[in-house]
């Protein structure tokens, strides 16, 4: 079966180093210092007031490489989903099953349950009930709803924000797009 989860496993370790690759870009992007926080007093309380005064441009490629972590983790999913798919048939999907194929990821309970036969149409039925478990829906598992969404963002635009905290104010500080 580990030879059945190498195309999934591959996407994660590639997501992995471009989430190494993001870290970096984030680093040298925050080290440019590129936002000013400054403070005025408040006229009735007098009490110093923070505020974000400018904040420069996310590079693109911050926002290029978010997406590339994204669809590597959305398709290590729908690799797996194939595999299920696989392991249920006993054979390879025909090119029109497969076309079917892909993890379900839903907008709410109700969605999933009708979004699971068809998008692993030929898994077991123990296999359907451990997508089912793993509850892939808006509020019940939103690691995997962000996933799935950002990544439908991305595939037409970049990502939109980007937050960053400055370590020296804790002040969460967004740019967005």
């Amino acid at each position: 079966m580990s030879d059945r989860l190498d195309g999934a496993l591959t996407k994660v370790e590639r997501a992995k180093q471009h989430v190494g690759d993001l870290e970096a870009e984030l680093r040298a992007f925050h080290g440019t210092n590129p936002y000013v926080v400054a403070a005025k007093r408040n006229p009735e309380t007098h009490q110093l007031v923070y505020y974000v005064a400018s904040v420069q441009e996310v590079p693109r490629s911050i926002s290029a490489i978010a997406g590339d972590v994204l669809q590597n983790l959305r398709s290590a999913l729908d690799h797996l989903a194939y595999q299920l798919v696989c392991s249920g048939l006993g054979r390879e999907p025909t090119e029109q099953e497969a076309r079917a194929i892909a993890f379900p990821i839903a907008r709410s309970a109700q969605e999933l349950e009708s979004l699971v036969p068809g998008k692993v149409k030929g898994a077991s039925q123990s296999a359907m009930d451990a997508i089912k478990a793993a509850k892939p829906c808006k509020g019940r598992n939103d690691a995997l709803w962000l996933i799935h969404s950002l990544n439908n963002i991305d595939k037409h635009r970049l990502l939109i924000a980007v937050r960053l905290t400055s370590a020296s104010t804790r002040v969460p500080i967004c740019a967005a797009r």
